[in-house]
């Protein structure tokens, strides 16, 4: 766990150049790291869709997404870099902790192979992985229907949410069956989806014991009890509170679905 240790370690010091890379962006709109899932909606092709103080007005909200992406995007990034550049080096037999494992650690962060795999992480991390055939399809399919953009402006994003969700749940051991893995992606499937798998499990305990809820139910008298009584929506009883998980992504996703599925059915 070394090159691990190493990896959040530099996450946490990345932290000041991550404030950079966001304030940058925040400023000027222009960054280093790739905004072009916050281009999905407000452009056209690589222009924005409103030009001058109202496009810029109204263009907040993506360009505060965008500013915090930045900033979450180069510390996944720095860590992931540190962390493979750490395991190449111990693989060569170096003790990364020694003044000749620093330096050589620092050599092979430039390494073509080393930044690929912290890219991938990093994108991995802020949803900005590159869409499969399906997620192609919908971008394409929303390219030629007029006013499409309009009623779907993100796809790419959600898209990602959906897999991440996959991942982290029991389903994600699935994906050990594909060809060509090596062993190091076998470990990370595999880590995924036990984590998942636990948090399905202990929020599965907690539901058994009325500590957990779901949706809001649909009829209006269960609704108004339902809120009267002091529940809340994807919530989890600690104490006398109810603190809502819903919105832990993607972790909650799995949970969420299970529980809008089991209300339904008892509906």
């Amino acid at each position: 766990y070394t090159d691990t240790i190493i990896g959040a370690a530099r996450t946490f010091t990345a932290m000041r150049r991550g404030a950079q890379k966001a304030l940058q962006y925040a400023r000027t709109g222009v960054s280093d790291v790739d905004m072009s899932k916050y281009r999905e909606s407000g452009t056209i092709g690589s222009r924005q869709a409103i030009e001058g103080p109202v496009g810029a007005f109204v263009n907040i909200p993506l360009r505060g997404l965008g500013t915090a992406d930045a900033f979450f995007y180069t510390m996944a990034y720095e860590g992931e870099l540190a962390a493979q550049a750490a395991r190449a080096a111990m693989r060569e037999g170096v003790n990364p902790f020694s003044a000749n494992g620093i330096k050589r650690i620092a050599e092979l962060k430039s390494g073509d192979a080393v930044q690929a795999a912290a890219t991938k992480h990093a994108e991995y991390v802020t949803l900005k992985s590159a869409p499969d055939k399906i997620t192609e399809w919908l971008i394409d399919g929303r390219r030629k229907i007029p006013g499409a953009r309009f009623l779907a402006p993100f796809v790419q994003t959600p898209s990602n949410l959906l897999k991440r969700g996959f991942d982290y749940s029991p389903l994600g051991f699935s994906k050990l069956f594909k060809d060509g893995l090596s062993a190091e992606e076998k470990a990370l499937i595999s880590s995924r989806a036990a984590i998942g798998t636990a948090i399905v499990g202990y929020f599965a305990t907690r539901v058994t014991a009325g500590e957990v809820t779901g949706p809001v139910p649909s009829n209006q008298k269960a609704r108004e009890l339902f809120y009267d009584s002091g529940h809340r929506p994807f919530a989890i009883k600690v104490g006398d509170a109810w603190v809502e998980w819903g919105r832990f992504e993607p972790f909650s996703m799995p949970i969420k679905y299970a529980l809008a599925a089991k209300a339904a059915f008892d509906e």
